[in-house]
């Protein structure tokens, strides 16, 4: 008898020439791969990591889904290109929730988009304390441009997933 699946997480790679997706479960032992595969696509549906084809993508995952018979919908996107940008900064010490709150206002001077086309995200890396006893946070900051994200928000809703 095989263990019992806990949890599924699908991540999900959409690439130049192709779209792939990993299945990972989790049972009472460690994360396994239950379920990987691949579908190429037509020259031009992505271009320089941003959807140039939208309509050509929703076939591309359609088929993928079909190919693998994945049943699961919640994909888990990684987005790398220019028009993501990636930056530790170091600001001084608050909680988390107050940093959250914080943020739009203390990284435009980090980041070359304006705050209200980005979508900001952040992790605190570690905690630190300066030569003159000043608490601070190291935070790797996350940017994009939310047209950006957008068109890949839309491409998988119309192909019947979600982030």
């Amino acid at each position: 008898m095989s263990p019992k699946k806990v949890a599924a997480s699908l991540g999900l790679d959409i690439s130049t020439n192709s779209v792939k997706v990993a299945e990972v479960t989790v049972g009472k032992g460690e994360p396994a791969l239950s379920n990987l595969g691949i579908v190429r696509m037509p020259d031009g549906v992505i271009r320089d990591g941003e959807v140039e084809d939208g309509v050509a993508l929703v076939e591309s995952l359609k088929e993928l889904w079909a190919k693998t018979g994945i049943k699961g919908k919640s994909v888990i996107l990684g987005i790398a290109n220019q028009r993501v940008i990636v930056r530790p900064i170091e600001l001084p010490y608050m909680e988390k929730e107050e940093l959250d709150n914080a943020l739009r206002f203390q990284v435009q001077e980090f980041i070359p988009i304006p705050i209200e086309d980005a979508i900001l995200d952040f992790d605190i890396i570690e905690e630190f304390m300066t030569a003159d006893e000043e608490r601070m946070l190291t935070v790797l900051l996350v940017a994009a441009h939310k047209d950006m994200i957008q068109s890949f928000i839309e491409v998988l809703k119309s192909a019947g997933l979600t982030l």
